[in-house]
């Protein structure tokens, strides 16, 4: 068994892995979560990212980002002609 040191904290562990890095999983999941920071989409603040799909520096953002969404429901339209009444008859249906 070997000592090392933690690349993160800096503590000093043992392994028998020769090539071990990280003191703990804590350490290791800390070491490959990238914290690039980013601007949020509402407010502008600069903050780093839990996760590297974010757009919102907080739940606050989110929902104010969620309410001013609008949401399109698809649909078409069914055009026929009708003999009866010599004109054309627009149907909608939604998806």
């Amino acid at each position: 068994m070997a000592q090392f040191f933690c690349q993160i904290c800096d503590s000093e562990f043992k392994s028998y892995n020769k090539n071990a890095k990280y003191c703990s999983q804590k350490c290791k999941g800390k070491a490959y979560i990238k914290h690039s920071i980013k601007k949020c989409k509402i407010c502008r603040k600069e903050y780093k990212p839990i996760r590297a799909t974010s757009k919102f520096c907080s739940l606050k953002c989110c929902a104010a980002d969620k309410k001013n969404t609008i949401v399109l429901i698809p649909f078409f339209v069914s055009i026929r002609y009708s003999n009866l009444t010599n004109s054309l008859d627009l149907e909608h249906f939604l998806y």
